[in-house]
């Protein structure tokens, strides 16, 4: 692909991006001046029966969605010479992925965040589509008249169709992948299979996400190895937000929540993860008692905020520290007062 090119009506104009297996241009209408975004495979990648079958099933599956959450298809055609394209509405704004790295959010903001994502999330999951790879790069952020912006999902790529729905069959295009996605955002069950993955492992990357915008790490650490042997056998330990109000503690339960180990243990839909952080929006002294109902998360308000624990384990350490001279010292004593008293 190279600008100038035309592709039904529309002149490519720029390259947005490359991945591992396809390039997306700008293209614009000579007469309207209309923006679209242009996915193509590489060459390499267009060889690979595979790709180009998973290629087919993203427009498939993408014409299934109806919402202002998802980058809309607007056509899907084969060209002479570039091959397959898939045309999709052209979002405007930033990803974010690079809003993140540039700063992490506050509370509020990675709150607005995340039902923001949830909504488009929802939508996608009504239709029966799991979308497998929900990350900061496949997320733009659309600026609204009022200043606010709304989360856009890209990307369904890596998508499939709910086992057991009318369209399962595409569920089968990728049987031969056993990992599929970006391990610092996916699930337990979806590192061990990529078929394991179900709508509750698209909730456990939503808060993977929400967690790494509001501490500026990720809670298995940078080496996606030793990430991924981590999460197999751990959950997430606590955020260690430096705001210790009801607000910020709310928001670690509900991260948390969303990030346990079995899915089981999650939110059971995107619609009740989206309800928890608008409940926190709505009434920070209550929303730990509306989240759920395992004693876990209903003690939340109870839970000590990272700087609390850090200096209560400060204090413990110097009382032990204080025992030990007493200790030390006594055992002294008792070795020099008998020979003094000789």
């Amino acid at each position: 692909m190279q600008a100038g090119a035309r592709v039904a009506g529309y002149e490519l104009t720029r390259p947005l991006g490359a991945g591992a297996f396809g390039a997306v241009w700008e293209a614009r209408h000579p007469d309207t001046g209309e923006a679209l975004a242009v996915k193509s495979l590489l060459p390499y990648a267009a060889a690979s029966r595979d790709v180009v079958r998973r290629f087919r099933r993203e427009a498939a599956l993408l014409r299934r969605v109806r919402s202002g959450s998802v980058a809309r298809i607007v056509d899907f055609v084969v060209d002479e010479s570039l091959g397959m394209l898939l045309l999709m509405e052209l979002v405007p704004g930033e990803s974010l992925k690079a809003v993140l790295s540039r700063s992490t959010l506050s509370v509020e903001e990675a709150i607005e965040l995340g039902v923001s994502i949830l909504a488009g999330v929802a939508d996608v999951h009504r239709v029966g589509i799991v979308h497998r790879d929900i990350k900061p790069s496949n997320i733009m952020l659309r600026p609204r008249p009022d200043g606010s912006h709304q989360a856009v999902l890209l990307d369904f790529g890596l998508a499939r169709a709910r086992p057991g729905g009318a369209d399962a069959s595409l569920s089968r295009i990728t049987e031969s992948q056993a990992t599929l996605g970006t391990v610092h955002y996916m699930a337990p069950e979806q590192i061990l299979n990529a078929h394991s993955a179900t709508e509750r492992s698209d909730l456990y990357a939503v808060g993977a996400i929400l967690h790494f915008a509001v501490c500026g790490r990720h809670p298995f650490g940078d080496v996606e190895a030793a990430a991924a042997r981590r999460k197999l056998s751990e959950d997430p330990g606590p955020l260690l937000l430096e705001r210790d109000d009801a607000r910020a503690r709310g928001l670690e339960v509900v991260i948390l929540r969303a990030m346990r180990r079995r899915p089981m243990d999650r939110f059971a839909s995107a619609q009740d993860f989206m309800a928890a952080l608008e409940a926190l929006r709505r009434d920070e002294r209550t929303v730990v008692l509306r989240v759920g109902s395992s004693p876990e998360l209903t003690q939340g308000s109870t839970r000590m905020s990272g700087r609390k624990k850090r200096e209560a384990l400060r204090f413990w350490l110097e009382v032990v520290g204080f025992f030990v001279l007493c200790a030390v010292v006594l055992v002294a004593l008792a070795a020099v007062l008998p020979e003094a008293c000789k």
